[in-house]
């Protein structure tokens, strides 16, 4: 992805002269060649995987942006055999959207180099001028009105995709981040596609391909904006290809991309649950020593914006170390079901000292409770930070076990804060609940001990933001069954009457939230009854 926050240099343009251009590339790859120290340009990554880096390389002339496909795996050799190389298919990409008209980011240079030891293919391209994603475009709207902006932002990106996609030209990864957007003729927002490597040339854009392009760039999407404007856009998206508009048709489209995000997004939560309890980018897995082994987050997503809660710096030496000293394992004792507060209690410690035979199956219970936390931060459902789990190994099971979660210094049970908040305050809790249960419903979580005692509420920006804390369960496909919601809806009521949460109305209110979030209108008094018939403690 580019970031393109400095204004590039007039002389360093998309039109510059290819002799120009030629020796600023010879230039680039002559300094990536060379040793850090050694380097005559200013160097910085902007973004790092296991497949490619992304460098911002500042220049007398202007910033470049230098994109290094690495093939260091076997997998990643074979599929380049197949595949061709990636810095030359972006390139033809690239030359493919500049033909027929399409907004892309400028390929001027492609080369083999060998940094460090490191056989890759390098793709130099210019800076995007005042442009930025379309997400901080999204959030970030500027002056005016706020609405307005977005209306027009929509327009903007269906005009963009439908251009893209009559013209033959589909992008192999739709999001927010790959597309660029900065201010044109008249201040109104153009859009420039990046990373095009993937991108499929010359093939019609059926339906099916245009849902599945829709959907995945829907998916940020899909918890920052409103139905009504998500049907905007797929509408006036509709009328650009030349579709026709009646209602059955765009019906039909849109329940084709409502199965097509279904299916990328159940794709993509199974993806990231498998790198729990491994070690990875996101995931750390280390040995302490003394049988103890440590499982950390590495990567928090977005919950810190969700929920405010400070992230711990695990980027420090000796980090096998600091782990020991922070789960307190030279202070080892054997008490039972011990809870302390870390430093400005923002930091919880939850230690389980016991042996037990099902810890030698199931995992302890601190291990579930980690595990279930990761995968509603895998979904971004706000929940309490699972920061770290500690381990201790005895034979064959499990001996003892320390979980480690971060929560936001100002958070409160949720039980005890409706006790205290003015009616009109205290509905607005209840309503964001039930989007609390209806996200956690429609993302596949089974929470198998819900209950009132597991929602806390926190503040942020003066708003008040209930989530998870503490909860255990497993995953399944997208969206869980109605039974299986009424189910847990009614372990949830009998468990806020046993807290003393016995108003009906409350939670009446809260299902209601989370039935009308989840788009099933006015179901929800049928749900209600089905509720109250099988859990015969709510008629009482």
């Amino acid at each position: 992805m580019h970031t393109n926050d400095a204004p590039a240099n007039p002389k360093l343009s998309a039109d510059q002269p290819a002799d120009r251009a030629d020796d600023l590339a010879a230039q680039v790859f002559a300094d990536l060649n060379a040793s850090p120290a050694h380097r005559r340009f200013d160097w910085e990554v902007v973004k790092q995987n296991q497949l490619r880096t992304v460098h911002r390389v500042t220049t007398p002339d202007g910033v470049v942006y230098a994109k290094q496909h690495l093939a260091t795996g076997f997998v990643q050799r074979i599929k380049g055999w197949f595949i061709g190389n990636p810095a030359q298919r972006e390139s033809d990409a690239g030359k493919f959207a500049k033909t027929h008209g399409i907004p892309c980011v400028d390929l001027f240079a492609v080369s083999t180099v060998n940094s460090g030891g490191v056989h890759s293919t390098v793709s130099l391209s210019h800076s995007i001028e005042h442009a930025r994603s379309l997400s901080d475009e999204f959030s970030q709207p500027g002056v005016g009105d706020r609405a307005a902006n977005r209306r027009v932002l929509g327009e903007a990106v269906a005009l963009f995709l439908a251009t893209a996609h009559n013209a033959t030209f589909l992008h192999a990864d739709d999001h927010a981040g790959n597309i660029l957007v900065r201010k044109g003729v008249g201040g109104n927002p153009e859009c420039h596609y990046v990373d095009v490597y993937g991108a499929r040339c010359g093939a019609e854009v059926t339906r099916t391909d245009a849902a599945f392009s829709l959907a995945s760039l829907g998916q940020w999407f899909l918890d920052r904006t409103s139905k009504s404007e998500r049907l905007r856009v797929i509408n006036r998206y509709v009328h650009l290809r030349g579709w026709p508009t009646t209602r059955a048709t765009r019906r039909s489209f849109v329940r084709q991309i409502d199965d097509a995000s279904k299916s990328r997004r159940n794709k993509l939560y199974r993806k990231r649950d498998k790198r729990i309890l491994c070690g990875n980018a996101h995931f750390g897995r280390f040995a302490l020593g003394g049988g103890w082994r440590a499982y950390i987050t590495r990567r928090f997503r977005s919950q810190p914006i969700f929920t405010g809660a400070q992230i711990p710096d695990w980027q420090i030496t000796g980090l096998a170390d600091h782990l020991r000293e922070v789960f307190g394992l030279s202070e080892y004792n054997r008490k039972t079901d011990t809870v302390t507060n870390g430093p400005g209690d923002s930091i919880w410690f939850t230690s389980n000292m016991r042996e037990t035979w099902s810890w030698r199956w199931f995992g302890s219970p601190a291990r579930q409770r980690y595990v279930m936390a990761c995968k509603a931060m895998n979904r971004d459902i706000p929940v309490a930070l699972p920061v770290g789990l500690a381990e201790k190994s005895s034979g064959i099971g499990i001996q003892c076990a320390k979980q480690m979660t971060a929560r936001p210094p100002q958070c409160v049970p949720i039980q005890s804060l409706l006790n205290e908040l003015p009616s009109d305050s205290k509905r607005a809790l209840l309503e964001k609940t039930g989007r609390l249960l209806a996200m956690t419903f429609m993302r596949g979580l089974v929470v198998t001990n819900i209950s009132p005692t597991r929602i806390e509420v926190t503040c942020l920006n003066g708003e008040e933001i209930p989530m998870w804390a503490g909860i255990v369960g497993c995953s399944t496909s997208i969206r869980l069954s109605v039974p299986t919601q009424v189910w847990l809806l009614g372990i949830l009521a009998t468990e806020a009457r046993n807290c003393g949460l016995d108003d009906r109305i409350q939670m009446a209110r809260v299902l209601r939230a989370c039935v009308r979030t989840m788009g099933m209108g006015t179901q929800w008094k049928a749900m209600w009854r089905d509720i109250c018939d099988s859990n015969p403690l709510l008629n009482e």
